[in-house]
């Protein structure tokens, strides 16, 4: 299914598909999202092990998207499972670990009240996180009706959607099809569909 909403002038349109493929592609997802998960833990390990170290020595590290890069490299260097993987939603988990720390912070500084405060990311376990992985558009392309997803990921995996933000800045016209998305930088977000067979929520 493909939705487009129309506005006048700057706008963003929302494209959601759903997929399906082999048992392969399915396998692939999963393996990719095993590598993010093991990245996004390693972040909140770093991240905790800074604040300790800033806690207990008074000095002032800083665990930012620079540090966790560098931490990524090194990681994709030593462990061939990581190099299996597509650097593109590695660095796009990064970024997001990134984007929800800094939230954290900002609500802590504020002195928001503890209800209303987004909290520190924390730890993505194998049997209770969702999996989602996150591509930027040079990570993805939309062929003959299939989803081409960096690492040579062909389709989205059975029960898997797919959803794609795009940003345009004019009018948003209609497209023709699964391939005419418009947005040099549309990012896509895979999601797996729940077994009953409502789609997870998009992020």
């Amino acid at each position: 299914m493909t939705t487009l909403s129309e506005a006048d002038g700057a706008g963003r349109a929302r494209y959601t598909y759903r997929l399906r493929a082999s048992s392969s592609a399915r396998t692939a997802l999963e393996a990719e999202w095993a590598r993010c998960r093991w990245i996004w833990n390693e972040c909140v390990a770093k991240s905790k092990a800074v604040h300790l170290h800033n806690k207990a020595t008074g000095q002032k590290r800083t665990c930012g998207p620079a540090q966790l890069d560098r931490m990524l490299t090194q990681a994709r260097e030593r462990t061939p499972w990581l190099r299996e993987g597509s650097s593109v939603p590695q660095q796009q988990i990064i970024r997001d670990f990134g984007k929800a720390r800094a939230k954290a912070q900002k609500d802590i500084k504020d002195r928001l009240p503890q209800r209303q405060r987004a909290g520190m990311p924390g730890w993505k376990k194998k049997r209770e996180a969702e999996p989602t992985l996150n591509y930027t558009r040079r990570g993805f392309r939309l062929k003959d009706g299939r989803l081409h997803l960096a690492g040579g990921i062909v389709r989205s995996a059975a029960r898997w959607g797919v959803t794609a933000g795009v940003r345009s800045t004019g009018p948003l016209a209609r497209t023709r099809g699964p391939g005419a998305m418009p947005g040099a930088r549309s990012p896509v977000c895979c999601n797996r569909v729940r077994p009953c067979g409502t789609r997870s929520r998009a992020s």
